[in-house]
This record gives structure tokens, sequence and C-alpha cells, in this order.
């Protein structure tokens, strides 16, 4: 992801968590899903395993300095 794409991602997800309440620890990626019939069929290896781990070190961190 581009540093453009990035800045993006979290003013977006910030104004996110501010309309509808979300809680910033709620960020996951799509292989973190659980769906509600108890099973993973709702995971998806998107975004990957190189997005993953940004989202814990980075996105989180910079949308919490919007909340």
């Amino acid at each position: 992801a581009s540093e453009a794409q990035i800045k993006t991602l979290v003013q977006v997800s910030a104004s996110w968590c501010k309309k509808f309440n979300i809680p910033v620890e709620r960020i996951i990626g799509h292989n973190q899903v659980k769906d509600i019939s108890g099973d993973w069929r709702d995971a998806t290896l998107c975004p990957g395993k190189y997005f993953i781990p940004l989202i814990a070190k980075r996105i989180r961190p910079e949308v919490k300095k919007y909340l």
C-alpha cells in the first residue's frame, strides 16, 4: 500500500469509528472475521498476510489520533 492509500484508510476508518461508535480495536482484516454461524466461512485471505500486521502496528494507532 502506498502512503497515500494508508493515509486515506486511516482517515476513512477514523470517520467510521466516530460516526458509528466503533472501537478502534474492532478494525480487523478480512481473514480475522468469524461469521455468526460460528465457523470461518466468511473469512478470506484478503487483505493478505502483509496487511494484517500493518493494521495493528500502524492503522489502529493512527486512527486513535483522530478519535
